[in-house]
């Protein structure tokens, strides 16, 4: 295999507009409902209980990255804990921010295990209140500022 990869440097920026193109589409959160009832929200950084189940850009960054309150000196995002404020009668399931174990905090549960970091990948089940945990077989970011080493 030569350097530019097995298909070649062109099918390669094509898949990434492709995924890039797909992931930009997709709605910012789910709900799952059980018997016509909403029950739980899947999102990636986090929502605030009057986004639920409404679109727009700002409901779309806030869904993505978090409660972003600007950035730090290194240029890193400083993130609000959106989740200490959450108040909603619906689970919310998120990540985006790395911890060692499972955060549940008013009604929400942080899945972001930091796999890539070397932590592990995470899934919960619902509605059996479980989780599954996966080990990462090495730390693949391989970055100083490792989150879970804080």
């Amino acid at each position: 295999m030569n350097s530019k990869g097995k298909n070649g440097k062109e099918k390669t920026v094509q898949l990434k507009k492709e995924l890039r193109d797909m992931l930009i589409n997709l709605p910012s959160h789910y709900i799952l409902s059980e018997k016509g009832q909403p029950k739980l929200v899947c999102v990636h950084a986090g929502i605030r209980e009057e986004f639920i189940g409404k679109e727009s850009e700002r409901i779309k960054n806030f869904c993505r990255y978090g409660d972003v309150a600007g950035v730090d000196q290194q240029g890193k995002p400083i993130r609000r804990d959106w989740y200490k404020q959450y108040k909603g009668d619906l689970l919310v399931v998120w990540g985006h921010d790395p911890k060692p174990e499972p955060l549940m905090v008013n009604n929400t549960i942080n899945i972001d295990q930091g796999v890539v970091f070397g932590g592990k990948l995470t899934a919960y089940r619902y509605p059996e209140n479980e989780f599954v945990f996966v080990d990462a077989k090495k730390d693949y970011a391989g970055v100083k500022d490792n989150p879970l080493k804080r």
